[in-house]
C-alpha cells in the first residue's frame, strides 16, 4: 500500500478551533496573524494573499470548501517548527502558489494539498483539486505538495521551483502526488530542484499521469517515480537520471 500523505495522522488527530471567516484579499502578514491567532484559515470562496511578509508562531491549518480557492503570490512566509498546512478540503478545491517562499524549520512541515484527505467519503467529495506551484521555494523538515490524495482527478503543476525537506526520521521528506490513492491523477514536474535528506516520491495511482522532466535531484536513499496500473509515467533530461518504477 502507498504510504499516505504525511501528515493525514497528524491533522486527523487535531480538533481546530471555530475558523476565522474567508477573507478576500490579504497579505502575508494577514495571513500570518490570522494563523497565529487560533491556528485555523477557513476559505469558503475565494482567498488572494499577495505580497509582504508574515512569521507562523504556531501550527496552522488551512480548510477549504468545496470550489473554493487560494492564490498566494510574492509571499514570504517563515516560522519555525511549525506546520502550515492545507488538510482539510474539499472538491474542485484550487491553490496557486507563484513566485513564493514558505521556510519552516527542520522540525517543521508544509502540505498543500487541496481535496486532501478523506477521498470520497458520502457528501463529501474531494474529486477535481488542483495546485499549482511556479517560481517559488518551499523548505521544512517534511515538504508535501498534492491534489485529491484519495479521490479521484486530482491534479499537480510544478515548475521552475524547489522543494526542500530536511527530516531525517521520514521516508520521503519530499512527496508530490495526486489521486494516488484513487484514479486519473495528473502530476507534472519540471524544471525543479527537489531536495531530500532521504527520499522523494512523485506518483500517481490508477490510470493516472506522471511526468518529471528537467529536473534536479538530490537525495539519500531513492527517487521513486511511479504509476498506478493502467497508468503512464514518463522521466526525461533529470539529473541524475530517474527511471520510473
Amino acid at each position: 500500500m502507498r504510504r499516505r500523505s504525511l501528515l493525514v495522522t497528524l491533522f486527523a488527530g487535531v480538533t481546530l478551533a471555530a475558523p476565522a471567516a474567508s477573507a478576500a484579499a490579504t497579505d502575508a502578514a494577514g495571513l500570518a496573524d490570522d494563523c497565529n491567532k487560533d491556528g485555523s484559515v477557513e476559505i469558503a470562496g475565494r482567498m488572494t494573499v499577495e505580497g509582504g511578509a508574515g512569521v507562523l508562531n504556531r501550527d496552522c491549518f488551512v480548510t477549504m470548501s468545496a470550489k473554493a480557492t487560494l492564490v498566494m503570490r510574492n509571499v514570504t512566509l517563515t516560522g519555525s517548527d511549525v506546520v502550515f498546512s492545507i488538510g482539510d478540503a474539499l472538491a474542485s478545491t484550487t491553490v496557486v502558489v507563484d513566485d513564493t517562499s514558505i521556510s519552516l524549520g527542520d522540525g517543521g512541515a508544509i502540505q498543500l494539498s487541496p481535496g486532501c484527505c478523506g477521498g470520497e467519503e458520502p457528501d463529501r467529495s474531494e474529486r477535481y483539486a488542483k495546485i499549482t506551484v511556479t517560481d517559488s521555494f518551499l523548505r521544512a523538515g517534511t515538504v508535501e505538495v498534492s491534489a485529491s490524495t484519495a479521490a479521484p482527478d486530482g491534479t499537480v503543476v510544478i515548475k521552475r521551483s524547489v522543494l526542500k525537506g530536511v527530516a531525517t526520521w521520514s521516508e520521503n521528506p519530499v512527496v508530490v502526488n495526486a489521486s494516488f490513492s484513487d484514479a486519473r491523477g495528473k502530476v507534472s514536474v519540471s524544471d525543479s530542484e527537489l531536495i531530500s535528506a532521504t527520499g522523494i516520491l512523485i506518483a500517481t495511482g490508477t490510470d493516472g499521469t506522471t511526468r518529471a522532466s528537467r529536473n534536479t535531484f538530490a537525495f539519500e536513499t531513492a527517487v521513486t517515480l511511479t504509476t498506478g496500473a493502467g497508468g503512464s509515467c514518463t522521466s526525461s533530461a533529470n539529473s541524475p537520471p530517474t527511471a520510473c518504477s
